[in-house]
Order: structure tokens, then C-alpha cells, then sequence
């Protein structure tokens, strides 16, 4: 009969480890949420990095209005599936770009 209470009192402090690294595990753990809601940082050096590989793969001026033009279009229908609004205005040698989101707002100008 003794050895019963052991084993009740093994299970009972288990339980209350395992409840307390449970508890203690989520209040350590780190919400990511807002980071990746907000990386218009990363997104407009995306978009950066594309005009300027455009800008200097294109060799022939008229190729290359409509190269950007594609790659703008481009831009504008997949951002505007995730909420953003893009306005730009182009010519073969300068790009201007802005990029508008949730509390972001971001100019780029190639």
C-alpha cells in the first residue's frame, strides 16, 4: 500500500512540471506576426534590385520601355493581391516608383 503513493505523487509533481514549462514556454516565445506583415523594406529592395537589372540587361532603348513596363505591370498585379498600392511613371532611363501599405509609404526613384 505504501508504494501507491509514490506513484500518485510522481504523477501528481510531473503534472505540475509539465504545466509549468508549458506556461513558461508561452510566455518565452516570440511573435513574428508584425514582422512579416510589414516588410516594405524588403520589398522595395526587391523591386529595386529588378528595375536595376532591367535597366542594365537591355541593351536597345525601345526594348527596354517595354521591359520595364512588363516588369512594372508585373510589380503592380502581384502586390495588389496582397493589399499595396503601387503608382510609377517611367522613361527608358529614370524609374519612380511608390509603393504604399499598411502604415508604410515608400519612394523609389532609379
Amino acid at each position: 500500500m505504501r508504494g501507491q503513493w509514490y506513484l500518485i505523487a510522481g504523477i501528481l509533481i510531473t503534472f505540475s512540471l509539465i504545466s509549468f514549462f508549458f506556461i513558461y514556454y508561452g510566455y518565452s516565445t516570440i511573435d513574428i506576426t508584425p514582422v512579416i506583415k510589414n516588410r516594405g523594406d524588403e520589398l522595395a529592395l526587391n523591386i529595386y534590385y529588378a528595375i536595376d537589372k532591367t535597366m542594365k540587361n537591355t541593351e536597345n532603348s525601345n526594348n527596354k520601355l517595354g521591359d520595364i513596363a512588363d516588369l512594372l505591370e508585373l510589380v503592380e498585379s502581384s502586390l495588389k493581391r496582397e493589399g499595396y498600392l503601387v503608382e510609377y511613371k517611367y522613361t527608358s532611363s529614370k524609374v519612380n516608383l511608390t509603393l504604399c501599405g499598411n502604415r508604410m509609404k515608400v519612394k523609389i526613384i532609379y
